[in-house]
């Protein structure tokens, strides 16, 4: 199923599951995903924030360091 974003352009979506299939695209996703379980923490900060919730949030979190 093409997602909504791709509905336009359905030789991209097709491109882009053919390269799921390839050799070399699974070897970097196993080894970004080994580096990822090593990570102590999330491998990102912002969540479900948008980029104005994050910035607010991380402004916030900084001035309290002080």
């Amino acid at each position: 199923m093409i997602p909504w974003w791709c509905g336009s352009y359905p030789e991209a979506w097709e491109k882009i599951v053919d390269n799921w299939f390839t050799e070399g695209y699974a070897s970097m996703h196993n080894t970004a995903r080994e580096r990822r379980l090593e990570m102590q923490g999330p491998a990102h900060h912002q969540g479900s924030r948008n980029l104005a919730e994050y910035r607010d949030a991380w402004v916030h979190e900084f001035i309290y360091l002080f």
